[in-house]
């Protein structure tokens, strides 16, 4: 399979959201996508930051 990655619109602070757009054997694909992440970051009331890892999940949806 041929794969070109064009474009992903996802920015700061959500990476995990947004437009991606690539070509899989020649033929172009788009889609929103919501990637499940692998983990939760959060602060506490003293502003401690918490990070938990999980192992990655999969898109939350198939593109086609």
């Amino acid at each position: 399979m041929q794969f070109e990655f064009i474009d992903y619109s996802g920015c700061f602070p959500n990476l995990c959201a947004g437009k991606l757009t690539f070509k899989a054997d020649g033929k172009q694909y788009a889609g929103y996508v919501d990637m499940i992440s692998g983990g939760d970051v959060w602060f506490d009331d003293r502003w401690s930051e918490h990070v938990e890892e999980r192992v990655h999940g999969r898109m939350s949806r198939d593109l086609y």
